[in-house]
């Protein structure tokens, strides 16, 4: 048994994980996450990105550059041109986007989430945030457009018209990455 399987196992318990999640003071462990991830220490910054590969398939041959100045540098890294292709097909809808109003996109900032960074909004949405809860932003993005990113792992939640089919690529529990086909919408 390897040491990574030995340690998702031993995280991967329902205790421990409710442990982590729950009785930790969740806005703390947020603003130490994002504090701590832009710490620019090499020693620290390795230690990390080692452990962060430990704990995930973390793959960094499409990243554009190979060094990274923080955590936070990595987690945010540019990817290289064409390293991951946008499917042409107008049948079909990429992780990125949809450029109809028919699909719903929603991100959804969990715990250890540092901030979420949206080009059509001017200020980040983290935890210092004091501003209006219903944000007027106006965006107009085409297929394969960058949307935004978060400022540490998490979440977007898809909502889709019930006629719309999951692309043959999508896998129950299993990664998708950006330009990877999502959905299929039905012929017009």
């Amino acid at each position: 048994m390897t040491m990574r399987t030995t340690l998702t196992k031993v995280f991967l318990q329902e205790d421990i994980n409710f442990l982590l999640t729950n009785r930790i003071p969740r806005r703390l462990l947020t603003r130490f996450m994002g504090w701590f991830s832009k710490i620019e220490q090499p020693l620290v910054r390795d230690a990390s990105i080692a452990l962060w590969q430990v704990f995930s398939d973390l793959d960094l041959s499409e990243a554009r550059r190979k060094q990274f100045k923080s955590v936070h540098d990595c987690f945010t890294r540019e990817l290289k041109d064409r390293a991951r292709p946008i499917d042409c097909d107008p049948q079909v809808v990429e992780t990125r986007l949809c450029n109809r109003d028919l699909l719903t996109l929603v991100p959804v900032a969990a715990i250890l989430v540092a901030s979420i960074r949206l080009n059509c909004v001017d200020a980040p949405l983290n935890l210092a945030y004091r501003g209006p809860n219903l944000i007027p932003c106006s965006g107009h993005y085409e297929k394969g457009d960058e949307m935004g990113w978060f400022e540490h792992g998490s979440t977007i939640v898809v909502l889709a018209p019930g006629a719309w089919s999951f692309a043959e690529s999508v896998d129950l529990g299993g990664v998708i990455r950006m330009g990877q086909p999502l959905f299929r919408m039905p012929a017009r």
